[in-house]
């Protein structure tokens, strides 16, 4: 049996399952620090994250989902892939079907350009469209 590297505490897990609690904090760091936001033109509309944001250790993330990614899928519903999965593994970023969202920075999907009022194909949507929904998922 392989032992485990680094420890997994609730932070971390809850961090790599939702992307973290932006009130409990982030243990690896806002990942949208440094980043901007985008208009529908492509222009700057602004920072993604607060100035002073720590951060993202984006190395120790992916070192965890490597470590923990079975028992983390495992944990989420039918057809849903956890925060980490679609930062580090999603073969491509989800489609903007609409516009007109409300500007929030949590509807962006992780990995993805913050774009002001896009909304994006649904989980679902984007996982059938791929073909990578599994044969649990799709009874």
């Amino acid at each position: 049996m392989r032992t485990r590297q680094s420890p997994l505490n609730a932070a971390c897990r809850e961090q790599l399952l939702n992307g973290g609690d932006v009130l409990s904090g982030r243990p690896y760091g806002n990942p949208r620090a440094g980043g901007a936001i985008f208009t529908r033109d492509g222009a700057i509309f602004g920072q993604a994250a607060p100035t002073g944001a720590v951060p993202f250790d984006e190395a120790l993330a992916r070192e965890h989902w490597k470590e923990y990614h079975v028992d983390l899928l495992a944990e989420c519903g039918p057809d849903c892939r956890p925060w980490a999965w679609w930062a580090f593994e999603a073969p491509e970023p989800r489609r903007i079907v609409d516009w007109g969202a409300p500007a929030c920075l949590y509807a962006t999907p992780p990995g993805q350009r913050l774009v002001l009022g896009a909304v994006y194909e649904s989980e679902q949507e984007y996982l059938a469209r791929l073909g990578l929904v599994d044969r649990r998922e799709a009874s």
